[in-house]
């Protein structure tokens, strides 16, 4: 994955201007492709799942992901987990803009960390599930490794005026 995003960064920046998500997890989280991806002009956003990452290692269980309200000590932890890790972010790249994740496995949403908290106290300008107006905008997920599945994950489906007749294949050729 990281190939095809880095290789398409690499357009003149007066071309286009990106957000990129990052997840801090071992398996995606690459100091130096965020850095080279900051330094040609794309913006660096948080894809955090740190509550669902709390849950796990609370051994809260998935079925508890609906309670309503959450235990304080799980949204304590993962406050915690989320500052931690936008700190570890933002020491290679201005972070303005954060993502929730939304892991097909996991039945928790990570946006119940803000019924308690407010991003903006962090210093964080937006998050596309709770600031972007989607009747004007046409979202296109990537969830599932294919674009626009109808069986989407719930975390990654928008109430849009636009739409798309049946799931949309998007072929990616990566230049010789």
């Amino acid at each position: 994955m990281f190939e095809l995003i880095f290789h398409d960064c690499h357009l003149p920046s007066a071309l286009h201007n990106t957000n990129q998500y990052f997840r801090v997890v071992p398996e995606s989280f690459d100091p130096v492709v965020i850095k080279e991806i900051s330094g040609l002009g794309h913006e660096i956003g948080y894809h955090y799942e740190d509550l669902s990452m709390a849950a796990r290692s609370m051994g809260v269980r998935n079925r508890d992901a609906r309670s309503s309200p959450l235990p304080g000590d799980l949204l304590e932890k993962g406050i915690a987990q989320f500052e931690s890790n936008l700190e570890k972010l933002r020491e290679l790249a201005p972070v303005k803009t954060i993502c929730m994740h939304g892991s097909q496995l996991s039945k928790w949403d990570n946006r119940r960390l803000w019924e308690k908290y407010d991003y903006r106290d962090f210093g964080i300008a937006g998050e596309p599930y709770f600031d972007v107006d989607y009747s004007r905008v046409l979202y296109i997920t990537d969830t599932g490794r294919s674009w626009n599945k109808r069986d989407a994950s719930i975390c990654d489906k928008v109430n849009s005026g636009f739409s798309m007749a049946g799931d949309v294949t998007l072929i990616w050729k990566k230049p010789q």
